[in-house]
């Protein structure tokens, strides 16, 4: 059994730091990579739909194969699936020096693709990968610093990226971003824990574990109640990817640096979403926080509504983000927290692929209302908050824990 690690001891576990370095250094790489091939794509097409194609060749992948991946790390060893998919995202980034041209732009869709998935498959292998060197009373503060690194690296990321990139040049952001994924292959085969015995789960189907994963979802009243909060928080929080855009040139005329502005307080306020996920007392799943981090979204949202200059917005923005960093937080973390073990790829698959979904359904929807009506838009990511919360009070679910499981209490 697993001990249950203080703040500061956390923080000393050998594998949990392990973890976290090779997230950081290959999200930091991502970014570069992400602002270098977006440049690139632009630079050479003058097209936003070849620029939105990028995302959508991230998210619909990420959607679809989450769920795979998680039910592939349930059923083989976790941290294998970390190493294969580092070396093939290491590899594989190395075809962008091939782009020379706008005819080779195509090369940069495949890369996309294929370290999408390979992402879906790393992420859900580190779920599992956490849950088996943590004890349980430890997971949502394992989850809330890393949630705070990656933050961390989005604004570290997307401040300097450009930079780097206007210095460098395109090949060596190339190799730079290869080069993470293999020093992150170093730190994961530097992590020790005992991996369960696999030969029971490798007699089952694979379809048939599939269906086992959603059965535990629809049987557990506590993952019902998160999954149902995942999708209407990120339809609304989805739009955060380009209101910065919307807000610094189109509403409050203030130019590229504005830009610069929002996406910095939009990671420190992701930062003190997370953070305070991090310092919750309770061991218990609680609905109420969900609640609470809605009313700080649908707060900032009217503030915003309300704003009459840029600095009021970008307090607004501050708001939503940590309110919305702090539900997903909370949601990723009890998503896996005293879930049976050999669920928990599953588990960790399916509501990664409802936020990729979610977050497609924002940018596709969300986004193109955004161009004709932005108040209109944001009163509509208020309701999207309300939707879940409302339905909660109707039914009047209370969430328990016995001795051995989460019941369904009626009060």
């Amino acid at each position: 059994m697993i001990k249950s690690l203080t703040n500061n001891a956390l923080l000393k576990n050998r594998d949990f730091i392990l973890i976290g370095c090779a997230q950081g250094v290959s999200d930091i790489g991502n970014w570069f990579y992400t602002i270098a091939i977006s440049a690139t794509i632009y630079t050479y097409t003058k097209s936003a739909i070849a620029l939105s194609l990028v995302m959508i060749l991230s998210l619909i992948p990420s959607a679809l194969f989450s769920i795979v991946g998680g039910g592939i790390s349930d059923r083989y060893n976790a941290k294998r699936l970390m190493i294969c998919t580092d070396v093939i995202r290491g590899l594989v980034t190395l075809f962008a020096l091939l782009v020379t041209s706008a005819q080779y732009i195509y090369i940069l869709y495949i890369i996309t693709l294929i370290n999408s998935i390979c992402g879906a498959f790393f992420t859900t292998s580190r779920y599992s990968v956490i849950t088996k060197i943590l004890p349980s009373k430890d997971i949502s503060n394992a989850f809330s610093k890393l949630r705070i690194l990656y933050e961390l690296t989005v604004i570290l990321g997307s401040a300097t990226g450009g930079i780097v990139f206007a210095f460098l040049g395109f090949k060596y952001i190339v190799y730079s971003n290869s080069l993470t994924f293999f020093i992150s292959l170093i730190f994961v085969l530097l992590i020790k824990y005992k991996e369960d015995n696999k030969k029971d789960k490798e007699r089952n189907n694979f379809i048939e574990m599939q269906k086992e994963g959603f059965n535990y979802i629809k049987k557990s009243v506590k993952l019902r109640i998160l999954s149902l909060y995942k999708v209407f928080y990120t339809i609304s929080g989805g739009i955060l990817n380009i209101l910065p855009s919307i807000l610094a040139i189109k509403i409050y005329n203030y130019g590229e640096t504005g830009i610069g502005f929002i996406f910095s307080v939009i990671g420190f306020g992701s930062i003190v979403g997370a953070y305070i996920v991090g310092k919750l007392k309770d061991e218990n799943f609680n609905k109420r926080n969900l609640l609470y981090g809605g009313i700080v979204i649908i707060s900032g949202w009217i503030f915003l509504l309300l704003s009459r200059n840029f600095y009021l917005a970008l307090v607004s923005v501050g708001i939503i983000c940590m309110g919305n960093i702090f539900s997903h937080t909370y949601i990723e973390s009890y998503s896996v927290k005293d879930i049976e073990q050999q669920f928990v790829g599953r588990i960790a698959g399916v509501f990664q692929s409802i936020t990729y979904s979610a977050v497609l359904i924002s940018l596709t929807l969300l986004a193109k209302l955004l161009d004709y009506n932005y108040q209109l838009t944001i009163i509509i990511c208020i309701i999207l908050i309300i939707i879940p919360n409302s339905l909660m009070n109707l039914k009047k679910i209370k969430v328990i824990k016995t001795s051995n499981d989460m019941i369904e209490k009626e009060y």
